[in-house]
């Protein structure tokens, strides 16, 4: 079965879901139609603290934006409640210190050589002593390469079998 998806917001792209991964939120997904497209290399490597970062993504839904910032921590892990089945999940995150803002969320981050080594996650809420987006946090690209080797080992799962 194949689901479409709007690129750039005009033109709808058939694509199958190969795989996706509750903990972290994410899904690896096949769209043939955009095979030429220039794509992004992955590092496996984590980012040190103190490291210029790059966060990408179509904030609010609108124009590509970009936000540049440094790593604040080691990779630590996140647990959280899943809302759909209410157990507790943990995943590895990195503090970053670049704006993100909603829509953001599943754009790469990317290093001073251009390479993803993460993908946005969640924004810290706004308060009175921090603006909004001030502090980020992205998944480490070795967590990503492990959804999609895990997409590589496993047949593609329908649209009936996949809740996003």
């Amino acid at each position: 079965s194949v689901i479409a998806m709007y690129v750039r917001r005009i033109t709808p792209v058939p694509f199958k879901i190969l795989t996706k991964d509750d903990d972290n939120d994410l899904a690896v997904l096949e769209a043939p139609e955009l095979k030429d497209m220039p794509s992004l290399e992955i590092s496996g490597n984590v980012p040190k603290i103190g490291d210029t970062v790059e966060s990408m993504g179509y904030a609010l839904g609108d124009e590509l934006v970009h936000f540049w910032g440094r790593v604040g921590s080691r990779e630590v892990a996140l647990e959280d409640t899943d809302e759909r089945t209410g157990k507790t999940v943990s995943h590895p995150i990195i503090k970053v210190g670049a704006t993100a803002i909603p829509g953001m969320s599943g754009g790469p981050v990317l290093n001073d050589a251009g390479k993803v080594v993460g993908v946005t996650e969640i924004a810290w809420p706004a308060s009175p002593v921090m603006p909004v987006g001030a502090m980020n946090f992205f998944i480490p690209s070795h967590s990503v390469l492990d959804i999609i080797k895990k997409a590589n080992e496993q047949p593609t799962q329908s649209e009936t079998d996949v809740k996003l």
